[in-house]
């Protein structure tokens, strides 16, 4: 995600003032062209396949993820498969007493992280030009930020199995507060880069951990819902976001304002994730989230 909101913005930078803003349309629409080595070389999950009793395609997935590690083949037959079948599901599952105070902190989330990734990278470059600066300049402000997304995806990984999913997320979405609250307050080009790759390489990044998150915290067979739902509300909040940046501008805010109000929900996002009801670490299994949600293990860190 990171990668390509970089190669868009250079591309804004550097080709929208030869051929227009029609261009990039054209651009964006040559990335289906990767659609089908997505849907071809994109693994599966092996619990998943399990599920709908697709042994020979889950065979052949770990046959391939044997290959990549250089391990030695095991002897995988249906039954190394002890999964139930799959059972019917949906999004009222979500709500199911196991999940659903985790559904709406998820939720809440995934809107505050969209709100303000959204509303900082729809309005970046028109307040910057709106202050003085050059289109080209003002969009090289977006493309510091989104060059720190690239490695910011990186390092909530690593981070959040370090520390913990809950620290991770925390430590990232107070640091990207800050970082968008000191654009209120600082004035130089070199303070602008650094600030713009700071949130780049944290509070724009919180949507991934979450996503993780929403992987590991509910069973199998309902993960794909969940983390869909998961996205589609926090949709929301990058609706809200733009919407809220032009009616700010048509208000009346300063440059300054404006960042503190988007800086807000960075600082809300810290304080849900703080009420999430697990913390899983590197070692522990998904097993031990989805148990602890069920009540079936004493919820801990």
């Amino acid at each position: 995600m990171g990668t390509g909101g970089f190669v868009v913005c250079l591309y804004g930078m550097l080709i929208v003032p030869l051929f227009g803003w029609r261009s990039l349309f054209l651009f964006e629409f040559l990335a289906l062209i990767l659609l089908p080595f997505v849907i071809g070389y994109l693994p599966e999950s092996i619990r998943f396949l399990g599920q709908k009793q697709r042994y020979d395609r889950g065979i052949k997935e770990l046959r391939r993820m044997e290959r990549a590690a250089g391990v030695a083949p095991i002897d995988w037959t249906a039954e190394s498969f002890e999964l139930p079948a799959e059972k019917k599901v949906g999004v009222r599952q979500l709500f199911h007493p196991k999940y659903a105070a985790m559904t709406i902190l998820l939720w809440a989330t995934c809107m505050c992280a969209l709100f303000v990734l959204f509303g900082t990278a729809t309005w970046l470059p028109a307040l910057f030009m709106r202050e003085g600066s050059s289109m080209a300049k003002s969009v090289s402000y977006a493309i510091g930020m989104q060059a720190g997304t690239i490695f910011g995806s990186i390092m909530i990984g690593r981070v959040m199995d370090r520390f913990g999913r809950k620290e991770g997320l925390i430590s990232f979405f107070l640091i990207g507060g800050i970082a968008t609250y000191l654009y209120s307050v600082v004035h130089s080009s070199a303070a602008f880069y650094i600030l713009g790759a700071v949130y780049g390489l944290t509070g724009a990044d919180c949507i991934s951990g979450l996503m993780l998150v929403s992987g590991e915290m509910y069973p199998t067979q309902l993960r794909a819902t969940a983390t869909g739902w998961a996205l589609t509300i926090g949709r929301v909040g990058a609706i809200i976001g733009p919407l809220l940046g032009g009616a700010l501008q048509m208000a009346g805010f300063t440059f300054g304002q404006i960042f503190i109000v988007y800086a807000l929900p960075c600082f809300l996002g810290a304080v849900l994730v703080f009420f999430f009801r697990f913390n899983i670490r590197a070692g522990e299994s998904v097993e031990t989230v989805t148990g602890t949600l069920a009540g079936t293990i004493t919820a801990g860190r």
